[in-house]
Order: structure tokens, then sequence, then C-alpha cells
């Protein structure tokens, strides 16, 4: 299964002008753990041009994470997950 997003706004309180990401998840990707999913997605969007966050924050900014959904037992799951940003 996969996704994409698409962002833009211009009001002046967002931290974000513009953004696009997309992702692919994987579900039950062996026959004996059928209730797991592994995931990847990556985003890249716009920081606001004002003054107040221009000077504090880098112009853009991209973040690549990964994701494992593991199932432990009835309802309980571990997901670790490694995010990278830029």
């Amino acid at each position: 299964m996969g996704f994409l997003q698409l962002g833009w706004s211009t009001a002046n309180t967002n931290l974000f002008t513009s953004s696009i990401g997309g992702g692919l998840s994987v579900f039950a990707p062996m026959k004996s753990r059928p209730l797991d999913s592994f995931g990847l997605g990556a985003s890249w969007a716009k920081i606001n041009n004002q003054a107040f966050l221009y000077d504090q924050l880098n112009d853009s900014e991209l973040m690549v994470q990964a994701y494992a959904q593991l199932h432990l037992a009835g309802n309980v799951y571990l997901t670790p997950s490694i995010t990278v940003f830029r």
C-alpha cells in the first residue's frame, strides 16, 4: 500500500508553506508473521519565510523514516522507527 500527500498554505502562522511526501507500507511480509508490517516514507517541506522562523531554521526540511510494526501477542505490538532530518 502506498500514499502521496501534498500541502500548501499562505497562512503566516503555519510552520511550513508547502510540502510533498509519500511512502510505502508492506503488510504481512512473511507468511509466518501475518500481523507484522514494515514501511518507508519521505517528505520535504518549505519553511514559512516569516523572519522569526527563517532566522532560526533552514529554508526547507527533508525527513525520511523507516518503521516496523511487530506483533508480540494479542493486541500488543512493538513499533521501532528510525527518522532522519536534514
